[in-house]
């Protein structure tokens, strides 16, 4: 039965649902940027705090949930940023109640139209004001149109009628098929077989039945439903997932059906919450098992070199204690294995054969001869004697001293010994990759089973900030930019600005609220200017900063000077803080059940929390180091917090790493 199967696509029903809200709020959104995580999925940046999901072939709505983004966009994800980024989305319609949406978007005096094809393998064009392709994520060449760069894009035959617009007329002609009523109501109108099987379970009609048995009566009331279904579209207050009965999703839909009233559901306040949660979890499951898969693999292949590896140590080391114990033998007994060489060369040389000379040694053993004791054979084509001492078996060359022999044992000691040492580093080396791919996959299967939603900034966030010990605010510029808006709309007159003592570092600004500041949260100002400042690029350790009131910073530059963007004069005596050091702390806290990064002095940060460590200038890049960091905090946490703190992005951490290179206390 249909309704059982999970959905995996976006219906034109649900389609038709979502665009009515994304119109209330993405019509004049700007695109702040747009990112491909995957071949058909993209997430456009909107200002003002929204993020679009477009998936070309399943799925079109916003999301609540953190992505981590590629560094870097593929070709198309390019293209579109090129043409697009900064754009304001002027519409979003669907087309004809089929699984196409289009977005309208002036972008740089141009209007675009981007358009969605949400069915079959998806796909994704960008067309110009006279609807000529300028690009598309897949090019093709098809019976009935074509997608190619340069051509007039045509949609696809329809595929039924809009059922908005249907009349009793049209449904009347149901009975002009010859097939059964499903099939033909799926056939005339532009519904899935699910909402066809909800539309005849309300009016009480076998599915299976002809359609040319539909009476009028029946068709009336078929008819009702249909307009019913444009009524519930303009109405969605209840939209829900549906849940089997292990509490697994199998569906999303708008608004309730009569055909699930026996499952259980999830009820949410819009369709675009209860699409975001369900479809986000649905990609979560397979891309978790696509990634553990690989993950595993990729642990299973560096367990087995390691075993490898370590099989080949106990070889070496087995290999020395021979060697070594052989090339003591042959020192302990140099004479008579030198008398035992020197006897068959001799013997050779008189033409005796190998079956001759071995002859010769057993019978001279029966004498009891002591040069025939440690005599076992004779390997001619080799040119090597087998000796036997004890239990030892070895091998010595007729074309060597025997101390050139015992050396030959020695230097193998030697070499082995080297190769050991190289191995144990190869091993140390693996040993930390298993563990780091261990961790990575723990990392990757916890982030994507439990997906992290998008936490709302703070007003503040968008600047370096740190709340003091006294709970008052610091904040600080991250660019001219920002020095600049810091400065001029932020700053207060009773307020107090610090600035380091060295070209390139940011305006701080200690927001009083109605305090004196105390000694101590100037100083983790101090701190804060210091660190920002362009000191710790060049590895400084400490750093001289002052602070003065805001009467006392100007734009006005002296006659025939100007101050560029971001640059301010300072006019009037500086209160200075000498040998301010360079060190930020990072730690993490819960606030209403997600956890934040903050990050600033030592004092501030420790008053807030105890998880937390500290960085100084260093030689690690800010992305290796953040990955230590949130992998470190996450160690210090109590164990129910560590899931979530290894969740956390990396670029969250990263904005409170200085520019230049660092590393841990």
């Amino acid at each position: 039965m249909s309704s059982l199967k999970i959905k995996t696509v976006m219906t034109s029903i649900d389609l038709a649902a979502i665009i009515k809200e994304l119109r209330k709020t993405i019509l004049d959104s700007r695109i702040e940027n747009i990112y491909q995580t995957t071949p058909f999925l993209f997430l456009f940046k909107l200002r003002p705090q929204e993020t679009l999901v477009i998936e070309a072939g399943r799925r079109i709505h916003l999301t609540q949930y953190v992505t981590k983004f590629p560094p870097s966009p593929p070709f198309f994800c390019g293209l579109l940023r090129k043409i697009l980024r900064r754009g304001i989305i002027q519409d979003i319609q669907i087309e004809e109640f089929e699984r196409i949406v289009s977005l309208k978007i002036m972008s740089k005096g141009i209007l675009y139209k981007l358009i969605i094809e949400i069915f079959g393998r998806g796909n994704i064009i960008l067309v110009d004001e006279k609807d000529k392709i300028i690009h598309a994520l897949s090019y093709r060449r098809m019976r009935d149109r074509n997608i190619l760069r340069g051509e007039s894009f045509k949609h696809p035959p329809q595929r039924g009628f809009n059922p908005l617009k249907a009349t009793q007329t049209l449904l009347i002609s149901l009975r002009d098929t010859k097939s059964t009523v499903i099939k033909s109501l799926t056939s005339l109108l532009s519904i899935d077989g699910l909402f066809a099987e909800e539309l005849l379970l309300k009016t009480d009609i076998n599915k299976k039945r002809q359609s040319k048995t539909l009476t009028n009566d029946e068709i009336n009331h078929l008819y009702l439903e249909v307009s019913n279904l444009a009524l519930s579209l303009n109405n969605i207050t209840r939209s829900n997932i549906v849940l089997d009965k292990t509490g697994a999703f199998i569906n999303v839909l708008p608004f309730p059906l009569s055909i699930y009233n026996s499952h259980k559901k999830q009820i949410y306040p819009s369709f675009n919450e209860a699409a975001d949660e369900y479809f986000t979890r649905l990609f979560i499951g397979k891309t978790s098992e696509e990634t553990s898969n690989k993950g595993t693999q990729r642990i299973a292949e560096k367990i087995r070199i390691l075993s490898q590896q370590r099989a080949h140590l106990i070889e070496l080391r087995n290999n020395i204690d021979k060697n070594q114990q052989i090339g003591d033998l042959v020192y302990s007994h140099t004479t008579v294995l030198q008398k035992i060489i020197q006897e068959i060369i001799n013997e050779r040389e008189r033409g005796k054969t190998e079956d001759e000379i071995v002859s010769s040694f057993m019978e001279k053993r029966i004498k009891e001869n002591p040069t025939t004791y440690f005599f076992d054979s004779i390997d001619s084509q080799k040119g090597i004697v087998n000796i036997k001492i004890g239990k030892i078996h070895f091998e010595l060359s007729l074309r060597k001293s025997v101390y050139e022999s015992a050396s030959s044992f020695y230097n193998k000691v030697k070499e082995a010994r080297g190769k050991i040492n190289g191995l144990k580093r190869a091993i140390e080396v693996t040993e930390k990759q298993t563990k780091t791919y261990e961790r990575t996959n723990k990392q990757v299967k916890s982030q994507l089973l439990n997906p992290v939603k998008a936490r709302k900034r703070l007003w503040f966030e968008k600047f370096h900030w740190v709340h003091s010990s006294e709970g008052l605010l610091i904040i600080g510029g991250r660019d001219a930019t920002s020095n600049e808006i810091l400065v001029k709309k932020h700053t207060n007159t009773n307020d107090l600005i610090l600035h380091a003592d060295i070209a390139g570092a940011p305006f701080v600004i200690i927001k009083v609220d109605g305090k004196l500041p105390s000694e101590t949260s100037i100083f983790e100002a101090a701190q804060l200017a210091a660190a920002y400042s362009r000191a710790w690029r060049e590895g400084l350790t400490s750093l001289d900063v002052y602070w003065v009131k805001p009467d006392q910073v100007s734009k006005e530059a002296p006659s025939g000077q100007y101050l560029s963007k971001g640059m301010f004069m300072i006019r009037g005596q500086r209160n200075y803080i000498r040998n301010v050091t360079l060190q930020v702390s990072i730690g993490v806290i819960e606030i209403d059940d997600q956890f934040m990064i903050i990050g600033g002095p030592l004092s501030a940060i420790a008053s807030q929390t105890q998880c937390m460590l500290s960085i100084v200038p260093g030689r690690k890049t800010s992305g290796k180091l953040a990955k230590e960091i949130r992998y470190k905090l996450s160690e210090n946490a109590p164990i129910n917090h560590r899931e979530k703190i290894l969740n956390i992005l990396i670029e969250e951490i990263q904005r409170f790493i200085p520019p230049g290179k660092s590393e841990r206390l």
